[in-house]
């Protein structure tokens, strides 16, 4: 069996069977590397896809399905030009931010959704 070592410094791990790096600073430089090698058009999207989701997480956590103003969102720094899919159901669009959907009721209010999770298989 071969000997398991950092993913970022090569030394051999110690510990746990599914550890991948030896300390934080490693695992932190691991990550930062990763990620400036994503173009920075998909940086830009997902930064403003985490700040919508965030946004729509803070809403729901309050109430649970809420009902709020378009003013509102936009005033929080919500983008409705950025969403990870659509749907269409009851002849309404749902417009969906990773695991919450949004939809608009009347003109500038939206109804604010936690969708179902899906068990991976």
């Amino acid at each position: 069996m071969r000997e398991k070592v950092c993913l970022e410094c090569r030394k051999p791990l110690n510990g746990r069977r599914d550890k991948k790096f030896c300390d934080e600073g490693c695992r932190n430089t691991y990550h930062n590397r990763i990620n400036s090698e994503k173009p920075l058009s998909v940086r830009s999207v997902n930064t403003i896809l985490s700040k919508n989701r965030k946004i729509i997480s803070q809403i729901m956590y309050m109430k649970g399905e809420l009902e709020i103003t378009e003013q509102k969102l936009s005033g929080m720094g919500f983008n409705f030009e950025y969403f990870t899919g659509l749907s269409n159901e009851n002849n309404k669009i749902y417009h969906h931010c990773y695991e919450f959907a949004y939809v608009s009721e009347n003109k500038g209010i939206y109804k604010v959704y936690q969708l179902p999770i899906l068990e991976e298989s």
